[in-house]
């Protein structure tokens, strides 16, 4: 279990039968698990007469891949996450927008430059040069309809 009083939030990563919930990310910051997505989106639709939502900053980053262009984890957390989204709407929770987080890698207050959270990458090194990953690409088939579902 870990506490963090400064974010007025505590985050759970083993279940009641003591097993891990989702798998780490690569960066370990976090546990990956969309059904959780799903739980607390249907929850909030309850528990507070189903308000507008919009999910925003949700993404992962491809730091510790060896090339952060091929970035076939992202396309599968993205995926699982926009599925999970789509059935909460279709068990009518009222989600009006889903933002991948980030269009371009950005300055990370917990690892600078290192994290390669965009769907474009930056070469820092390079004109800041912007070049889309994978997961840029197959975003922008996704939502031009080419792909119907991933999973």
């Amino acid at each position: 279990m870990y506490d963090n009083y400064d974010a007025l939030a505590v985050s759970e990563t083993i279940n009641a039968a003591g097993n891990t919930i989702g798998y780490k990310d690569p960066y370990g910051w976090n546990n990956v698990y969309p059904e959780g997505l799903y739980n607390v989106l249907v929850y909030i639709k309850k528990k507070y007469k189903n308000p507008k939502i919009y999910i925003t900053e949700n993404g992962i980053a491809s730091s510790k891949i060896p090339n952060p262009l091929r970035d076939e984890h992202r396309i599968a957390y993205v995926a699982a996450h926009i599925n999970a989204t789509k059935a909460a709407i279709d068990d009518g929770v009222n989600v009006l927008g889903y933002f991948v987080w980030s269009a371009f890698d950005t300055f990370e207050f917990q690892g600078g430059y290192a994290g390669n959270w965009g769907l474009y990458h930056v070469d820092f090194n390079d004109s800041l040069k912007r070049i889309p990953t994978d997961t840029a690409n197959w975003y922008k088939k996704y939502l031009t309809h080419d792909l119907i579902e991933q999973n």
